[in-house]
């Protein structure tokens, strides 16, 4: 961590003693679109996971990245091979005005639709407990936009309905989801949602440039 703009760094304690990536199998290895970090504009707070074995941790830092304590896991029913998991943090909304407000990824890339693994999770009170998100499955990336209705935020998801894959919407926090047009190119490496213009959406992808979506 670094408190002068990166000149100078210090190793962080209390934190997990594997590679940041967290990833159990695979060779360690993260994809490119995997997210372990995660900064808190509402309250300050850094966010760290590790998504490992049969259940995904969660730290806090309070200092700036300087110390970690882990404050919260997710049963992910035994998700082992995972690429592309991610901890982000949300924007502050009406939901969770101080912040807090957390969304986690457990791909299982390499698992059957069918098998329990492989969730989305949200959590309001800065990782303490994390509720699934029952109406998505399977996700590998998430970003943040403006809400149609001017206040709060909307979710776009990449990963599964049921059995279907693609790029999904949701103006109510995960409870339902608006599936847009397939893009023509995949896979979906990231997506990060405007912040200005309700339903509007970025895409990018492995290779083949960026998408925008309306």
């Amino acid at each position: 961590y670094s408190k002068d703009r990166g000149v100078t760094w210090a190793a962080s304690t209390g934190a997990f003693n594997s590679p940041i990536t967290g990833v159990s199998t695979n060779g360690n290895s993260l994809g490119m679109s995997g997210q372990c970090l995660a900064a808190d504009r509402g309250n300050g707070k850094f966010y760290l996971g590790k998504f490992a074995g049969g259940t995904d941790l969660i730290y806090s830092s309070t200092d700036g990245g300087a110390t970690w304590t882990q404050v919260g896991s997710v049963n992910n029913g035994g998700t082992y091979n995972v690429r592309t998991p991610q901890l982000v943090a949300a924007p502050v909304s009406p939901a969770c005005p101080s912040g807090g407000d957390l969304w986690l990824c457990d791909d299982g890339t390499y698992h059957n639709p069918a098998d329990t693994g492989h969730g989305l999770w949200r959590s309001t009170n800065s990782g303490a407990s994390c509720s699934t998100i029952t109406t998505i499955n399977r996700v590998t990336a998430i970003g943040f936009g403006k809400a149609a209705s001017g206040t709060g935020y909307a979710v776009y998801v990449y990963g599964y309905n049921g059995t279907t894959l693609g790029v999904y919407r949701s103006e109510d926090y995960g409870a339902t989801w608006i599936k847009l047009v397939d893009p023509t190119v995949e896979p979906i490496n990231a997506l990060a949602g405007d912040r200005q213009n309700a339903g509007r959406v970025f895409i990018g992808t492995g290779g083949r440039g960026v998408f925008q979506g309306q």
